[in-house]
């Protein structure tokens, strides 16, 4: 009787089931397995019930109740899978299947489910291996093939993605998302003619998909056809306006078509949409830069770099290029050591840092920029220009050096300049005009002529060969003082120079050598080279006169010592503009004696008295003079 009645509750709640009504149909279940206790049918449909309202907790307990009771029960296992998928239960959930595959190893379904729950756990191998057991038992279920390709495709197996993709469109002809995603893998492999023709079939069939437009835009963008791209990104931002990267990789087109304009707006949309991503914040300061908005490009680089302080080495040295040509130096300057420090191989960024520490006077690190340019490997440098790049840099160095006039140095640069290329007259240009402000002249006159040699044009042969002549001229000038002394019996074999303090070529002495031929030395001063001679007249009141040849000869104050006499001599008119000439009378009473001269001094804008005269000789640096005697 029990039984009976039990069954007559299950055939009811099934009734109440099929109209829907399933809080009565769960009555008419609960009030069968009060009467039965162990009816299994009443467990399993009161499962399917609960489900249905959504209470999976309560339909899982109720499912494994049914198991309980009968374990054979292989689609009430397939059941419990579905539930415990739902509540993210999944090592458990593919403990159902499993045990459903066993029981009913011929119901694709419970492969299919397995699948998806291995595809979240991640174990795509075996994921795969259920989906082609799900598509062996139905192989007219387009989705398994779909949901194949998928996996298929986090594994990287394009090919069979593909393969995977096409069998699902051939059972389902306008299923789109096989269209879409066909699209994506035949991308990934490269053929991109055929992925454009995948994603156009997937537009008609679904206008609205903006994805697709925004990747058929890149590939479009990709072969070149770039009207087309910007159709394809419009429409992609009518879709869907809020998408940042539509408007960035519209941005790009546009640049490569030269439409600028459009373009900033496209970026200053993009960054508008995501205000965090330093890339757009670049690409708008380099068309910015293009369209020579200056202040506008250096303010979009400058945020880029705030929002990534490590931005790519390109960037940080465009804006302190920028920064150069504004006389923004400083800034520059630490905007291009970041682009060094991040990229040590780029010569141009050692030579926009150098120029600008150059204009900050920063001679020293400038110098250290150029020496760090030349150490940088040849296949850094842009070939086949390495050898005209490296000369270059040896030209500038040789010119900071000559700045601070570190004129050894710089003929040291400029030595290493032409030994790259001996046959540049710059090089040759540059070195002589070193050797002649170290006071080498004879050295200063045969590079001088090597350039005249290698000149590339009459305006620089016309001035090379003014250079030649002003230098041969400096020789015979030069060479025409000498000493002459009276009375004549005194040769200038007789004759010696003492110099009472060392003379060394770094304090600009040129020789040490006497002819003892009535010529004197030579001697400079570092950056003012000048001559001398001494005439002795005939006459009681002989005199001293003194030629100077100097660059810079005006307001010279000049004194002798003769005998323990100061004497200030007196310039006098010159024809030559080269030459100033001083004249001073000799003390009486030495007119025919032997006569010492003991000191010569020459100061600018200075008038000294005996005194200080005699304290020239302890403070020998401010001496410029040479002290001589016979």
């Amino acid at each position: 009787m029990n039984s009976r009645l039990a069954i007559i509750f299950l055939c009811l709640g099934q009734v109440l089931a099929k109209e829907g009504s399933w809080f009565e149909a769960i009555a008419a279940y609960r009030q069968a397995i009060d009467i039965e206790h162990n009816f299994v049918d009443a467990y399993h449909f009161l499962g399917d019930a609960l489900t249905e309202i959504g209470a999976q907790e309560e339909a899982i307990k109720v499912y494994r109740k049914a198991i309980e009771i009968q374990p054979e029960l292989w689609e009430v296992h397939h059941k419990l899978g579905n539930l415990l998928q739902e509540i993210v239960e999944l090592e458990e959930a593919v403990v159902a299947y499993h045990k459903s595959i066993e029981l009913k190893p011929d119901f694709c379904w419970s492969y299919s489910n397995l699948a998806d729950v291995l595809v979240k756990l991640e174990r795509r191998k075996e994921a795969v291996n259920a989906y082609q057991q799900a598509i062996e038992l139905n192989p007219d279920f387009p989705w398994n093939y779909y949901k194949l390709g998928d996996v298929l495709v986090k594994e990287k197996r394009w090919s069979e993605a593909i393969a995977a993709y096409r069998q699902a469109i051939d059972i389902e002809h306008n299923f789109v998302d096989a269209y879409h995603f066909l699209g994506d893998a035949l991308t990934e492999i490269g053929a991109q003619e055929e992925a454009i023709k995948v994603y156009r079939k997937a537009i008609e069939i679904q206008p609205e998909l903006w994805e697709v437009h925004h990747k058929l835009g890149n590939l479009l963008q990709e072969i070149v056809e770039l009207e087309e791209a910007v159709v394809a990104y419009h429409k992609s931002i009518e879709l869907k306006p809020d998408f940042c990267w539509s408007y960035s990789n519209l941005a790009d087109v546009l640049v490569k078509l030269e439409r600028r304009k459009e373009a900033v707006n496209a970026y200053q949309q993009a960054i508008e949409l995501n205000p965090d991503f330093p890339w757009n914040y670049y690409k708008l300061g380099d068309v910015l830069l293009k369209e020579k908005r200056w202040s506008e490009a250096i303010a979009a680089y400058r945020q880029g770099v705030v929002i990534n302080p490590q931005a790519p080495p390109w960037c940080l040295f465009k804006l302190g290029e920028m920064l150069s040509q504004q006389h923004q130096f400083e800034e520059a300057v630490g905007y291009l050591r970041r682009a060094i420090e991040l990229k040590t191989d780029i010569p141009e960024f050692y030579q926009r840092l150098e120029t600008a520490l150059v204009k900050l006077e920063q001679w020293e690190e400038a110098q250290e920029c150029l020496e760090q340019l030349i150490e940088i490997p040849s296949n850094s440098l842009a070939a086949p220009n390495y050898l005209q790049t490296l000369r270059t840099i040896f030209i500038q160095l040789g010119k900071m050096l000559a700045t601070q006039g570190k004129w050894e140095s710089a003929t040291i640069a400029y030595c290493r300049g032409v030994k790259l290329n001996p046959n540049y007259t710059l090089s040759y240009k540059n070195l002589g005009d070193a050797l002649e402000e170290m006071g080498l002249w004879d050295h200063a006159f045969v590079v001088a002529s090597k350039a005249v040699k290698f000149a590339d044009s009459p305006a620089t042969l016309n001035y090379l060969n003014g250079r030649l002549e002003q230098l041969e001229n400096k020789f015979n000038r030069m060479d025409s003082l000498f000493l002459q002394l009276s009375p004549p019996q005194l040769t200038s074999g007789e004759i010696t120079i003492d110099a009472e303090f060392p003379l060394t070529p770094n304090q600009g002495f040129y020789s040490q050598d006497y002819d003892q031929q009535g010529m004197p030395l030579r001697w400079t001063m570092a950056g003012k080279p000048f001559g001398f001679e001494i005439f002795c007249g005939r006459t009681d009141s002989r005199q001293i006169q003194l030629f100077l040849v100097n660059q810079s000869i005006d307001n010279l104050t000049v004194y002798c010592v003769v005998d323990e006499n100061v004497i200030q001599l007196q310039q006098e008119p010159s024809e030559d503009e080269n030459y100033a000439i001083f004249t001073g009378a000799l003390p009486e009473g030495k007119a025919q004696s032997i006569t010492r001269i003991d000191l010569m001094a020459i100061h600018e804008n200075e008038q000294l008295n005996q005194t200080d005269i005699w304290s020239l000789r302890a403070e020998k640096d401010k001496i410029v003079s040479v002290p001589f005697s016979r």
